[in-house]
């Protein structure tokens, strides 16, 4: 009986959570686990915030976000690329684009930099605090931060509308993992998240799925602990649970496509053109994303074997879910490294409270003024230490060369522009470097792709991808599609630039260590 009860005491279900499950006595006290997950979170918002910003799709949602500025208009089918007219695009991310094109035209790249910095920051944060206050350790907060970064820190160095969503999520799990009370806050919180979040990335899916495992784990433990499924139904508290997961599965319609928008989440990992793309890849354990998820893996795997915390249902649901998606895609894994850390710092600290004795397992964290204190000095620190913050001082924003990274064609850019004249038809480009050079670049230049790939018809990707890496035929494609210029990357397409110096076709109008401008000789 001594097991038991040693168990249930440290159960977050059964005894009263000292950090949440209390009313503060006076709201200026706050504890040790939120002074360290504030110092922790600040950190890795300063890292990030200072990262450069790659040439990714985040050109692409800029381009697309001045676009519907200009034009006050959401379009339907893909506005820039000409190879792509009229192909159906259900734009899910307009929000995250508008307000991203908007920072960045109003305080220039520090601007963007903040942002990666405070979306991953905001993740940190909620997920540390979430561990701390289930376990009431301090150690909880730093392993869920440390296990959600170091797995992810690829995925969160990278700006772009999904990095919004990531402090949404952390949001519904802080839910989700708490004991689930379906208050009003709670009640008018979560559908606006969904609302909101449906508007800037499709993503909210995995959102719901997070919200759904919270309702069914609840089943299952009642199943399990009354023996009888029908019987564990008639819980109010899961009746109610299920109604805000259904309200919050109707706020995503409120979005400029309505069912449109989960149409396009069913099927956009159905496009063809994904398979070319890695991180639509299965994980392997070749690469060092799957080996990075192979440790946690093997975390969560020793944090179930040694934990003395009651396992929730939901837990192994949720993880389920998620593992499946990552293991599908590597793009999703960050979907599955969030719930998998909480679930590791939760019975980590179980473990070790446990093993530290039962006086220290009752021993409580009381609140202090000082770590009040350190909190707001850490968020104070976090405000002055980034890129925005110091080009608001000095009021000049920062320079490409000090915001981009080294693989961005900034001096390639330059040259375009200096050309008195670009040749007719579409530029031939790395679809990486599309939107840079879309957004920089002289007036009227347009790509033959881009990183959208699922706006761009099968037979037109199929073609780049053949060019992109040389193969026999590249000059019958570029001509099918009246590329008189191509602009190439030196480090990436070496056997194309191979062949196109060997070309009696083409000649070599400019080139550094990183890029090459290529000029057709008798224009088509």
């Amino acid at each position: 009986m001594s097991s038991i009860r040693n168990k249930a005491e440290i159960s977050a279900d059964v005894s009263p959570d000292p950090v949440s499950g209390r009313r503060r006595p006076n709201p200026l006290l706050t504890y040790s686990s939120t002074a360290a997950a504030v110092f922790v979170s600040s950190g890795i918002f300063i890292l990030l915030a200072f990262t450069r910003l790659w040439p990714t799709d985040l050109w692409d949602h800029l381009n697309y976000g001045r676009l519907m500025l200009e034009t006050r208009n959401l379009f339907r089918t893909e506005p820039l690329l000409p190879l792509s007219q009229g192909m159906p695009m259900v734009n899910i991310a307009w929000l995250s684009q508008i307000s991203l094109h908007v920072l960045n035209d109003r305080f220039g790249l520090s601007a963007l930099q903040f942002i990666t910095g405070l979306c991953g920051g905001l993740a940190v944060l909620l997920l540390s605090l979430r561990a701390s206050r289930n376990s009431r350790s301090v150690a909880a907060a730093l392993i869920a931060a440390a296990v959600f970064f170091l797995a992810n820190r690829n995925e969160l160095q990278i700006i772009r509308p999904q990095m919004a969503a990531f402090p949404l999520y952390t949001l519904v799990l802080w839910w989700a993992f708490g004991r689930s009370p379906v208050t009003r806050f709670w009640g008018l919180m979560l559908p606006a998240v969904f609302a909101l979040w449906s508007n800037l990335h499709g993503s909210f899916a995995m959102g719901l799925v997070a919200m759904a495992t919270a309702p069914a784990g609840r089943w299952l433990d009642s199943t399990i602990r009354t023996r009888s499924p029908f019987r564990a139904l008639c819980d109010r508290t899961l009746i109610r649970m299920i109604l805000l997961t259904q309200l919050c599965a109707a706020a995503t319609l409120l979005n400029p496509w309505g069912l449109a928008a989960w149409s396009e989440v069913l099927t956009f990992s159905s496009s063809p053109n994904l398979q070319s793309m890695f991180e639509w890849d299965p994980l392997s354990i070749r690469g060092p994303l799957g080996q990075s998820a192979a440790v946690v893996l093997g975390l969560v795997f020793v944090a179930t074997a040694i934990t003395p915390r009651r396992i929730r249902a939901m837990e192994f649901l949720l993880l389920a879910a998620t593992a499946y998606q990552a293991a599908w895609a590597q793009r999703m894994l960050s979907w599955w490294l969030a719930p998998a850390a909480l679930y590791i710092a939760i019975h980590f600290a179980a473990a070790m409270r446990h093993r530290g004795g039962r006086n220290r397992r009752r021993r409580m964290p009381r609140p202090a003024f000082h770590w009040t204190v350190l909190s707001i000095a850490g968020f104070l620190l976090a405000a002055q230490l980034n890129p925005l913050a110091g080009s608001l001082r000095s009021g000049q924003p920062r320079s490409d060369t000090e915001s981009l990274a080294a693989m961005t064609p900034v001096e390639t850019v330059a040259q375009l522009r200096a050309m008195e004249k670009l040749p007719w038809g579409p530029v031939f480009t790395r679809a990486e470097w599309a939107g840079y050079l879309m957004n920089r670049g002289p007036a009227g230049l347009r790509p033959m792709v881009n990183l959208h790939v699922h706006a761009i018809s099968e037979e037109v990707w199929n073609d780049y991808i053949a060019i992109h890496s040389g193969n026999p035929g590249w000059e019958r494609r570029l001509e099918n599609y009246n590329v008189n210029l191509a602009v190439l990357c030196k480090n990436t397409q070496g056997p194309l630039i191979d062949q196109m110096r060997k070309s009696a076709d083409w000649e070599p109008v400019w080139e550094n260590r990183l890029g090459l401008i290529m000029r057709r000789r008798a224009p088509l």
